[in-house]
């Protein structure tokens, strides 16, 4: 289950050995049906528990605007490094019960070195950190005793790539 995904970019090569990138990426989540769960109940007695949960199912989500933007730079003949950061906003509307890391709005930033070992082999190395901002979710019973719970903290990841050449290679 994943929204229709629309992306414009731009790059800038402001040198033979400096680019400027930006990119906005139009996420459409209004399209997808609910994400929450919806519960029915049977004829009989209903037990007081259920009753919270089986309210009809939260708005769908919204659409957003993603953005990021970065450059690289070519420090050596055969070594380039790159930065970006970014902004994703929630496209779910505050939720109520269990949270996920969608919940939340994130800043990204990325970073990365790419080095040509060999002529035909390039070896790339990247990290991405993304920061959830803290956004806490709302209680479905107030009597809950499951206090309010939120989303936040940090995620990082890691990425290494190796590329072998399989044409001509430009000098």
């Amino acid at each position: 289950l994943s929204p229709d995904v629309f992306t414009a970019a731009v790059a800038w090569q402001q040198t033979p050995s400096t680019m400027w990138m930006a990119t906005a990426r139009f996420e459409r989540w209004s399209s997808l049906p609910p994400l929450s769960p919806t519960v029915s109940v049977v004829a009989g007695e209903q037990p007081p528990w259920l009753e919270a949960y089986a309210q009809p199912p939260e708005p769908g989500a919204t659409d957003i605007l993603v953005v990021h933007a970065g450059g690289s730079h070519r420090i050596a003949s055969s070594v380039v490094v790159r930065a970006a950061a970014g902004f994703r906003p929630t496209p779910l509307p505050r939720a109520s019960g269990a949270a996920s890391w969608l919940d939340s709005h994130a800043t990204e930033l990325a970073g990365g070195v790419t080095w040509r070992m060999l002529p035909r082999l390039e070896v790339d190395f990247g990290v991405t950190w993304s920061h959830l901002l803290d956004r806490r979710v709302d209680k479905r019973d107030p009597d809950d005793p499951i206090g309010f719970v939120g989303v936040s903290g940090d995620v990082l990841h890691f990425a290494l790539t190796f590329r072998q050449a399989l044409g001509p290679v430009a000098p």
